[in-house]
């Protein structure tokens, strides 16, 4: 079977699909009774999880004092410092961070560690020594081994999370938000919190590749705009739906099932206008939910094959008839067309119409709530949102019969070979098997006009 089908070639399996002489292979989607969530990454969330760390290391300093008071060991142990570093420099390249940031990052936390020591020795110094009943676990076999734990923990929280808080204001922001939960980080200085933010950010990715940080965080990250069905739409609730995030949960389970620690996808929010940026910072390892292959997005980065070919149409109130039947006939002075910003729709409409009023709509799903409310004409958009629209919203209708600017659609990557080469093997199984044709025909058969 030929797995490039157009969206009409599509429509005329609904029949077997209504009959249920087709199906989706078994594991289409996750079982039901999981915990996971199709949700987005919330920055904030994550970031507190990062500071959580730095807080748990920070309250074993008391321990890690009254041992070495109890010893008579230095606060400065500079053979176990060096150790650590070398340790972490090694960790780190395996999660694919930087190693000189990460260095200088757990550097940092050991200055911080050594002044809190510091600290307390002074106070038991003024108060003629140890308090009675002051608790000192052994350094060796009790704290070490935390603390080595810890150090992992947030290396791998470094390489899952650092590109969601790549800044100051976030983690500011997450630490006023939980400041009661981090006992011991609100008891540094204010100006070492800032120090300590300031070289979070400063981390980095090294130049080693998306699959292998994959591989090692078990998080396979996927950036999607959310706001365009059938391929991702975000939901009242927060959660994510649509074929691509079906899609994705299906590359997870993948790359589970081949030996790597994946399974898990962490949805990064993205918008049309910065799609492509996001994904070459780093934001994410692949976007979805219905990317067109375009020319400045062939330059920068890498596609699959693709899965589902059509171009744009008009959509419009059925009322209207044949009013926009043509682009001649849409292009009038007195017609308003509604458009999503950044975008090949908007690239279509700033293009081809000159004399219509363009009136860009925020978000992708209020457009049609305002076509319907008449606070414009027409919509240009893909053949299989307004076949799903249309569906949803009987007043609406395919307003033209003309199909414009052919077009694609697939996953973009980040360019790594060795993902690459991953993904374009999952992609041709998908497409031998009918997964995404067969996804958006579920999709359309199921779509309902919304409860009033």
């Amino acid at each position: 079977m030929n797995p490039w089908r157009t969206l009409g070639t599509a429509l005329l399996l609904f029949a077997s699909l209504e009959s249920g002489a087709s199906s989706l292979p078994q594991n289409s989607t996750r079982d039901s009774s999981s915990t996971h969530t199709t949700a987005f990454v919330n920055p904030v969330a994550t970031a507190f999880e990062t500071l959580q760390s730095i807080d748990a290391r920070l309250a074993l300093m008391d321990g890690v004092a009254a041992a070495k008071w109890r010893s008579g060991k230095p606060v400065l142990d500079s053979a176990r410092e060096t150790a650590v570093l070398e340790q972490v420099t090694a960790q780190a390249r395996q999660y694919g961070l930087a190693t000189e940031p990460a260095s200088q990052w757990f550097a940092l936390q050991m200055r911080l560690a050594r002044e809190w020591q510091e600290r307390r020795h002074g106070a038991w110094r003024e108060q003629g020594g140890l308090p009675a009943g002051t608790p000192a676990p052994d350094l060796v076999t009790q704290i070490r081994p935390q603390l080595d734990s810890i150090t992992a923990q947030q290396l791998l929280l470094l390489a899952r999370d650092q590109a969601d808080w790549a800044d100051t204001a976030v983690l500011r922001s997450a630490y006023l938000a939980h400041q009661t939960e981090l006992t011991s980080l609100t008891q540094l200085p204010e100006a070492d919190r800032e120090a300590l933010w300031s070289a979070l950010v400063a981390l980095e990715s090294a130049p080693a590749s998306a699959l292998q940080r994959i591989r090692t965080t078990g998080a396979l990250r996927v950036g999607v705009t959310g706001d365009y069905a059938p391929f991702s739409l975000e939901q009242t609730d927060g959660s994510l739906e649509g074929t691509d995030v079906i899609l994705a949960e299906r590359l997870a389970d993948m790359l589970a099932g081949n030996g790597l620690e994946g399974g898990e996808v962490r949805y990064i929010r993205t918008a049309w206008r910065t799609l492509l940026p996001d994904l070459l910072a780093g934001k994410f390892d692949e976007a979805m939910g219905g990317i067109s292959v375009t020319p400045d997005r062939l330059a920068a980065a890498a596609f699959t094959p693709h899965y589902h070919q059509g171009g744009k149409t008009f959509i419009a109130r059925c009322a209207d008839g044949e009013r926009y039947a043509t682009l001649a006939l849409a292009d009038q002075a007195a017609v308003r067309v509604l458009v999503n910003p950044g975008g090949t729709n908007e690239r279509f409409v700033r293009a081809q119409f000159h004399q219509a009023q363009v009136k860009v709509v925020a978000d992708n799903r209020a457009v049609f709530a305002a076509l319907l409310a008449r606070d414009g004409d027409l919509m240009v958009t893909d053949d299989v949102e307004v076949a799903l629209q249309t569906r949803r919203h009987p007043a609406l209708c395919r307003a033209t019969n003309l199909l414009f600017e052919p077009s694609i659609k697939a996953v973009m990557m980040r360019r790594d070979p060795a993902l690459e080469a991953v993904v374009n093997d999952w992609m041709q199984r998908e497409l031998q098997a009918d997964v995404p044709a067969l996804l958006l025909e579920q999709a359309l058969r199921q779509a309902q006009p919304p409860v009033p």
